[in-house]
């Protein structure tokens, strides 16, 4: 079997929610016994379980982003694959959060690692890197896939695949074109993965494998069925889930993703889902204004259908 095929799958990220500006650790593990129960993969393939940049992973300390992660261990663990999120600077902060996850009894597959915050150019980025996932993959078996956001490091990001044997791919969260230039350069040595929601066909017809969702926490059937195409190359029944919930993806992306973590909580709070916590908003991400919310309503009446 082709050894990156386990990620082949749908990326899912549990909406992480807050309630009245703390971080309700209940409500998440309401989210992943959901995400865990309720899958439309065929085959009995195994879904991804993610945190990153869409979990607002950039507005919580060390110590919660561990609590949540050793949730979704406990939780999720046994019927998921485990994809944590590593913000790679400060280095010295990233490798400790990879230590004392790759200690959990239940450890993360994979460790992504989300974009270098402030300066950077593609040598540095590949060259520091590379250091960093070879150390860690010696010290704790640790293997990563890293988050394509600005195309000038895409050909970076696709040697240190070729040359790092802990990296598995890249996540492309720019364009379908960087798909086609990672997939002919990386070709089997790794894999590369959707990573721009789930209006993924353009993604999947360039070779993407996979990819990763912020709407399967309240519509999984949707992405599940949009995978279960993609792989089959049936690129047309892709195209019709895909028409479904392009709307809503858009509203999520308008705005240089301005509302990829607001919408979901308006949403969940709209459509009333017994079983999926949405909370009340994040640090930094107030609800979207009355227009916007508007938009999210009528599509969350005609999406309900995804969500059971």
């Amino acid at each position: 079997m082709n050894p990156f095929d386990p990620w082949n799958t749908v990326a899912a990220f549990p909406l992480v929610p807050f309630r009245r500006g703390k971080l309700d650790l209940e409500g998440y593990a309401k989210n992943l016994r959901y995400l865990a129960s309720h899958s439309w993969l065929d085959g009995g393939r195994k879904r991804v379980i993610a945190f990153g940049g869409s979990s607002l992973i950039h507005h919580i300390d060390a110590d919660d982003q561990i609590a949540l992660m050793e949730l979704a261990s406990e939780i999720a663990g046994d019927r998921s694959l485990l994809l944590s999120g590593i913000v790679p600077n400060p280095l010295g902060v990233a490798a400790r959060l990879v230590e004392r996850q790759a200690r959990f009894a239940r450890p993360p597959d994979a460790y992504l690692i989300l974009p270098v915050n402030g300066v950077a150019n593609p040598e540095g980025v590949y060259r520091t890197l590379k250091q960093f996932c070879q150390d860690m993959g010696t010290r704790f078996g640790a293997s990563f896939l890293l988050y394509l956001r600005n195309s000038n490091q895409r050909e970076a990001l696709g040697r240190l695949v070729r040359d790092c044997r802990p990296v598995l791919g890249v996540k492309v969260g720019t364009t379908p074109e960087d798909v086609s230039f990672l997939v002919d350069l990386i070709q089997d040595e790794g894999i590369v993965v959707w990573g721009v929601g789930d209006r993924a066909t353009a993604g999947f017809e360039r070779g993407a494998r996979g990819h990763t969702s912020g709407i399967a926490q309240l519509f999984p059937k949707a992405s599940d069925w949009i995978n279960n195409a993609s792989r089959a190359g049936d690129f047309e029944s892709c195209r019709r889930v895909e028409a479904d919930i392009a709307r809503f993806e858009e509203v999520r992306f308008m705005m240089d993703r301005a509302f990829n973590y607001s919408a979901l909580v308006a949403a969940a709070q709209l459509a009333g889902f017994e079983d999926v916590a949405g909370g009340d908003g994040g640090p930094f991400n107030e609800l979207p204004p009355p227009e916007v919310t508007a938009i999210l309503a009528e599509e969350v009446k005609k999406l309900k259908p995804y969500h059971y």
